[in-house]
């Protein structure tokens, strides 16, 4: 569809779950992020320069792009900034130390990705935004991996994150995939039971961490085959059933 606001070019970026949509739109000299939702569209703004992007939006309806500052702190280029708009209203994420930035992903939980430059726009960094704190990627991989990791692209519910570098031959440019490493942390473990003969008993675990987790439920010490979900039923107990269940 064609914007009142923007009567010229229109491009969709990112569409959530909702059907809200976002993305930017050029007038003459001018461009601007945009969310069109309910069949109106609305102009984001800008962090105070003339041009604003759109790149993603969650089910929440929050929505990360990048935005024109004014002069960057060389005085020679635009600085353009990674951003978060929700309630109305854009919030300057800043940068790993650089000129410029942008948000290209957000999931559900509200952790945002994108790329940046680092102190004196050496380099072009991978970052994660979480918690109000913006992390270069580079700083939470192994220092010893061979990778750079120079964007990121978009981040699942699940912490994935996928973007783009180098790896360890340093030659082209390669994709990647980086799952994140979580303690794991039992919630809920497995309770005693007594129930009659002939009857089941089922226990259960709840943990977090790294997925997908993995469980092996013991009796007495020795692997039950098969028994490898959250859940383990006993069937028809007997006397033989009667003994030490664990999980690991």
């Amino acid at each position: 569809p064609r914007s009142t606001l923007f009567p010229y070019t229109t491009l969709f970026r990112s569409i959530n779950n909702s059907g809200q949509v976002v993305g930017y739109a050029y007038s003459n000299d001018v461009v601007h992020a945009f969310l069109y939702s309910g069949g109106s569209m609305t102009d984001l703004g800008t962090l105070g320069g003339s041009d604003s992007f759109a790149w993603g939006v969650n089910n929440n309806g929050q929505i990360v792009g990048e935005a024109y500052t004014g002069a960057a702190p060389n005085g020679s280029l635009v600085a353009d900034h990674a951003f978060l708009y929700q309630q109305g209203a854009m919030t300057d994420l800043g940068t790993l130390g650089g000129s410029q930035s942008s948000a290209r992903g957000i999931n559900n939980s509200g952790q945002i990705v994108g790329y940046s430059y680092t102190s004196g726009d050496a380099a072009n960094h991978a970052f994660l935004y979480s918690g109000g704190t913006m992390a270069d990627l580079n700083s939470l991989i192994s220092t010893n991996s061979g990778w750079t990791l120079a964007g990121a692209r978009a981040i699942n519910d699940n912490g994935q994150i996928v973007g783009y570098g180098s790896g360890p031959s340093a030659i082209w440019t390669h994709a990647f995939l980086l799952t994140p490493v979580l303690p794991l942390i039992i919630s809920f473990q497995p309770q005693p039971l007594t129930v009659n003969a002939g009857a089941n008993a089922t226990f259960n675990v709840t943990a977090t961490g790294t997925v997908p987790l993995s469980y092996q439920w013991t009796f007495n010490g020795t692997n039950v085959t098969g028994a490898t979900s959250s859940s383990l039923v006993v069937s028809n107990v007997a006397q033989s059933n009667l003994g030490s269940y664990a999980v690991v």
